[in-house]
């Protein structure tokens, strides 16, 4: 039986450009850049005072990448999505692998999938134990609220329920 958790990046430290851990909410990080303030960042601005989401915290950077700590599978079902200037529009590719094979590809663009503001996207990716997000500019873009579905054997464990 799996379970919807939501990854917000709250509770990770103080410092608003501190690295996400590995192995936070079961899962190992790599990032261009450490995470960010949603706050006190570009993107707080340009969406006219509004937050991302509720929380303080977010990643944000030029793409990142998210694997089960444990080399688990699970699922990645919609994430809240902003680009960090204000219109400048940017596609953010998202792509689920398993042992390193690309099985899913889905490509946002804020003129038609999310808009000026923080947006979820819905991203329905099954399966995998590894997911990338890639900005398609040299602009960074955040996301937060990532929410997946663990609960397989070999999931990962300690994740924020719904």
């Amino acid at each position: 039986m799996s379970h919807i958790n939501i990854i917000t990046f709250e509770g990770i430290s103080e410092e608003p450009r501190a690295a996400i851990p590995d192995g936070y909410q079961g899962f190992d990080w790599v990032s261009y850049d450490p995470m960010s303030e949603t706050y006190g960042g570009e993107v707080y601005a340009a969406t006219g005072g509004r937050a991302l989401t509720s929380g303080r915290y977010s990643v944000k950077g030029l793409g990142f990448r998210m694997k089960a700590s444990d080399g688990g599978k699970f699922d990645v079902r919609s994430a809240v999505i902003a680009a960090d200037g204000a219109g400048f529009a940017m596609d953010v590719t998202m792509v689920g692998q398993v042992s390193g094979t690309e099985v899913f590809r889905k490509l946002v663009n804020p003129l038609t999938d999310y808009g000026p503001g923080p947006t979820e996207v819905e991203i329905c990716c099954s399966g995998v134990d590894e997911f990338v997000f890639i900005g398609s500019a040299i602009e960074s873009f955040d996301v937060d609220n990532i929410k997946v579905a663990v609960g397989a054997p070999g999931a990962p464990r300690g994740l924020a329920a719904e």
